[in-house]
């Protein structure tokens, strides 16, 4: 299965967890490759099953492969694992849909 396609399966089995960048409300549809929410935005996914939720350009520091090496180092170090371990601690015993946007490439979650 390609990405796109795995991408827009988990979309579509998971649509309650995501929200209009632009209005805050609620993705209605899937459509072809795109996400539409009810006042009618449009989110495009990329060729790669990628949707890119923010309003407005950024100049990011992490453009550079050896970064994200670094910092997949330091995760695998356990770095994060006594925070890590807090907040499994205080979660709810039941199940929950968490979505990481914006926050790196999700290793922690």
């Amino acid at each position: 299965m390609k990405k796109i396609d795995r991408a827009k399966l988990f979309i579509q089995n998971n649509m309650e967890i995501f929200r209009c960048p632009f209005c805050q409300n609620k993705i209605t549809s899937l459509q072809d490759n795109s996400i539409v929410c009810i006042n009618g935005h449009v989110i495009n996914l990329n060729k790669k099953g990628t949707l890119h939720l923010l309003t407005h350009g950024v100049k990011s520091d992490y453009d550079n492969k050896e970064l994200w090496n670094a910092r997949r180092t330091l995760l695998q170090a356990g770095l994060f694992s006594p925070i890590i371990e807090q907040i499994m601690k205080e979660l709810p015993a039941k199940k929950l849909k968490i979505i990481d946007v914006g926050c790196g490439e999700g290793t922690p979650l």
